[in-house]
């Protein structure tokens, strides 16, 4: 089951994502304040959701909440066994033990087991990379609650989240082909996000494919109708071959 949203919000006001995209990305990176990033649909340079670490509000939440559950708080971060995933799940653990956490460990996952950890939902918070795409409908698998069963069950919806202001979100998108009112439903959901903290994010992935000044073709594929398809589009960092030539 989902943690309290008080703790959840706490996780996101006492982490410093600038922090971790200096000592992680040497700086290079954009802080996300939602799940979408710029170029989706439903991105929003402002949202509810905390940017700039606010350790007192954290402490405010995690104190509100062990006064009406008494006894040791603690939480387990799941993370795999690389180093820059360990660097930063340890600045997590010091942020979040400061905020209030009378422990939090760390479990650390190889790969291959990870997806599996995921699926189950045998976990309390984990470390994610997801949410790429550009319509509000690519993410109905990850946040719909007909795709969250009990823990134990495979399940793509991983935080089992079950809102049902968020599912009629979803299937409304769905069923509409008004891009007016799909960007309205993405925006929605952003806000739904950042209000409940469901996910802590942190920085907008960037992606690059390097190729030599004689090798062409590996950032345009052409449509059928002659038009071009948005680079990107598909398995994030990956170019399609057959569109590629190069300079004899």
């Amino acid at each position: 089951p989902l943690l309290d949203r008080r703790v959840r919000c706490a996780l996101a006001y006492a982490t410093d994502e600038q922090s971790l995209i200096d000592a992680i990305g040497a700086g290079v990176g954009q802080i996300a304040s939602g799940p979408f990033s710029p170029t989706q649909v439903g991105y929003l340079e402002e949202t509810e959701y905390p940017i700039v670490q606010d350790m007192a509000e954290a402490q405010r939440l995690i104190a509100e909440y062990k006064a009406e559950h008494p006894g040791p708080l603690t939480i387990a971060l799941a993370t795999t066994q690389d180093n820059t995933s360990r660097t930063t799940a340890e600045f997590q653990q010091q942020w979040w033990e400061e905020a209030g956490f009378d422990e939090v460990t760390l479990d650390q996952i190889d790969q291959g087991n990870y997806i599996v950890t995921a699926l189950l939902g045998n976990f309390q918070v984990f470390q994610w990379r997801n949410h790429g795409g550009f319509d509000l409908d690519q993410q109905y698998q990850w946040w719909h609650s007909s795709s969250a069963p009990e823990v134990g069950s495979l399940a793509l919806n991983f935080g089992r989240i079950r809102d049902t202001r968020l599912d009629a979100l979803l299937e409304e998108n769905r069923a509409s082909d008004d891009p007016v009112r799909k960007q309205e439903i993405a925006e929605e959901v952003n806000h739904l996000f950042a209000t409940e903290c469901y996910n802590i994010w942190g920085a907008y992935t960037t992606w690059g494919i390097a190729y030599k000044e004689n090798v062409h073709g590996p950032t345009v594929f052409r449509l059928p109708d002659g038009k071009e398809a948005v680079f990107g589009a598909g398995m994030a960092g990956t170019f399609y071959p057959m569109t590629i030539w190069i300079d004899q």
